[in-house]
């Protein structure tokens, strides 16, 4: 890569683009201390050298934000930097989801480090402000729909989240949509709405295929709405194929295992 940013030319936007996907997708999870630092540091540099040399690429701003917003703990983030990143990045694609969400998660971030209840709730209501400005704006994305109503289960404001998720739900049914299957799951399970959930999970595993956590996550959804033989099916699958994976939760063995 140092090779080919030394050559000076347009590729250098395809370079960047490398470096966030090796940096988001991989090295921020797959590394620790001073070597994710160092990822890190390489990413950011790359894009925001594109970022000042072609103040036109959408792309270029969006990733650049997602990975100051993804910065090691050991990092400190230019906070007006960042927003002038995501300016640009809203200005250049307004619809594009990735920009809003970063936006609202600089209010989080903050939320989840406020001392107090009163202050969490305040950052934590700008963010809602924020996507539901942008659930207005692109009406047609479930995720966003159910990234308002894990916010509003967070607040404890449980119809304003069942508003959002029943929303969310409609146009899933409709349209589908990348991403949202995780947010929603997180929702209905938390509001112990099982058959939601398990609708959800059929689809990320139909999706994913072989991941066989969430394939047991699946079996326990099945148990949990009344189908224990479809449940234990996917047990005896597991003890197959993924041997020590099912006795890892063995209260919900024991519970399968009672029932006659």
């Amino acid at each position: 890569m140092q090779k080919g940013l030394s050559l000076g030319t347009y590729a250098d936007l395809e370079y960047g683009y490398q470096a966030y996907s090796m940096y988001t997708d991989q090295q921020q999870v797959m590394l620790e201390g001073q070597e994710r630092v160092r990822a890190y540091r390489y990413a950011l540099e790359t894009l925001t050298k594109n970022y000042e040399r072609y103040p036109y690429d959408a792309r270029t701003a969006v990733y650049l934000a997602h990975v100051l917003d993804s910065a090691p703990p050991e990092e400190d983030v230019d906070e007006e930097f960042l927003r002038a990143v995501l300016a640009r990045a809203v200005e250049l694609s307004p619809q594009r989801a990735q920009g809003k969400y970063i936006l609202a998660n600089i209010s989080l971030k903050k939320g989840d480090r406020a001392q107090g209840v009163e202050e969490r709730t305040r950052y934590y209501r700008e963010a809602i402000v924020i996507l539901e400005e942008y659930a207005v704006e692109v009406p047609d994305l479930a995720e966003t729909n159910y990234i308002i109503a894990n916010l509003y289960l967070v607040l404890d404001e449980r119809a304003s989240a069942k508003k959002w998720a029943d929303g969310g739900l409609v146009l899933y049914k409709e349209r589908g949509g990348k991403g949202a299957a995780s947010r929603a799951i997180k929702y209905y399970i938390a509001v112990e709405d099982w058959q939601n959930a398990l609708l959800f999970m059929k689809d990320i595993v139909e999706e994913r295929g072989r991941n066989f956590e969430e394939i047991y996550d699946l079996a326990k959804l099945y148990f949990l709405t009344g189908d224990r033989d479809h449940a234990l099916g996917i047990v005896e699958r597991l003890r197959r194929d993924a041997p020590g994976l099912v006795e890892t939760d063995p209260a919900f063995v024991r519970a399968i295992e009672s029932i006659q």
